[in-house]
C-alpha cells in the first residue's frame, strides 16, 4: 500500500545518517559544555550562570513560581523518566508497534543512567538558594534530559505536524527556564541536559530507526481497507 507523501512524519524524513550526523553535533556541543564545566564551573558558577541566576531572581512572582512547580513535578524521574514512558510504551504495544515501545524504553532509560552516572562523576554544587528539593549533583539537568527524550521521541515516532513540534521545542525551553528559576540548576546544568538527552535520544534512533520504519510500513500495510462510500 502506498501512503500519502507527508503521512509517515519525521519518522522516515530522519535517516540514520542524517540521524547520525545530527548527533555528532549535539555531542560535540555537549562536551564543549561538559569540558567548560569541569575545568572552569566545578567548584563554582560560571559568570553566565551567576548572571542567569541573577536574572531568574529578579522575575519571581507567584505565578510563574506555580508554574515552574508545576513543570517540577512533571518534568521529574517519577513522571517524566518513568510513568510517561511506561505509559506510552502500553499505548504502542497494544498498537502492536513493538519496536516503537522498545525504542521508547531503552531511550529514557539509557539516558537517565547517563544523567546519573555523569551527575555523580561530575559532583557539581548545585546553587545554594534552591527553591525545591533535589538529589545531589547539578551537571546536568535531569528535568531537561528527560523533557527533551520524551519529545524527539513523539516527534520520531508519532508527530506529523509542524504544530506539535513546535509545542515540544517549547515545552523543552520551559523546562529548561524553570529548573533555573527554581534555582534548582545552573543554566549550563539545563544546556548539557538538553545536549545530552538528545545525543543519546539520536544514537538509540539509529540502532533502531530501520525495524521502526519496517515495523510501521507493515502495520499500515495490514490496515482493513476502507469501504467506498456510496453517492446517491
Amino acid at each position: 500500500m502506498k501512503h500519502p507523501q507527508g503521512t509517515t512524519g519525521f519518522t522516515v524524513a530522519l535517516t540514520n545518517r542524517r540521524a547520525t550526523g545530527i548527533a555528532a553535533a549535539t555531542l560535540v556541543g555537549y562536551a564543549t559544555v561538559f569540558l567548560i564545566v569541569i575545568f572552569s564551573g566545578r567548584f563554582g558558577p560560571l559568570a553566565i550562570d551567576s548572571s542567569w541566576n541573577s536574572a531568574m531572581q529578579s522575575m519571581q512572582v507567584p505565578v510563574l513560581t506555580g508554574v515552574a512547580l508545576v513543570l517540577n513535578l512533571v518534568g521529574g524521574t517519577v513522571i517524566s523518566g518513568l510513568l510517561i514512558p511506561v505509559l506510552l510504551s502500553v499505548v504502542l504495544l497494544v498498537r502492536h508497534r513493538y519496536m516503537s515501545a522498545l525504542f521508547l524504553i531503552t531511550a529514557s532509560a539509557v539516558c537517565a543512567g547517563a544523567v546519573q552516572v555523569i551527575k555523580t562523576l561530575v559532583a557539581r554544587p548545585r546553587p545554594e538558594d534552591m527553591m525545591v528539593t533535589s538529589d545531589s549533583g547539578s551537571f546536568p539537568s535531569g528535568h531537561s534530559a528527560n523533557a527533551i527524550v520524551i519529545v524527539l521521541v513523539l516527534v520520531l515516532l508519532l508527530a506529523q505536524t509542524r504544530w506539535m513540534r513546535y509545542a515540544g521545542a517549547a515545552y523543552i525551553l520551559l523546562m529548561m527556564w524553570s529548573r533555573t528559576y527554581l534555582h534548582a540548576h545552573w543554566i549550563t546544568d539545563t544546556i548539557g541536559g538538553v545536549l545530552l538527552g538528545a545525543t543519546v535520544t539520536l544514537l538509540v534512533w539509529v540502532g533502531f530507526s530501520q525495524r521502526v520504519s519496517a515495523e510501521l510500513s507493515n502495520h499500515r500495510d495490514g490496515d482493513p481497507p476502507v469501504p467506498p462510500v456510496r453517492t446517491e
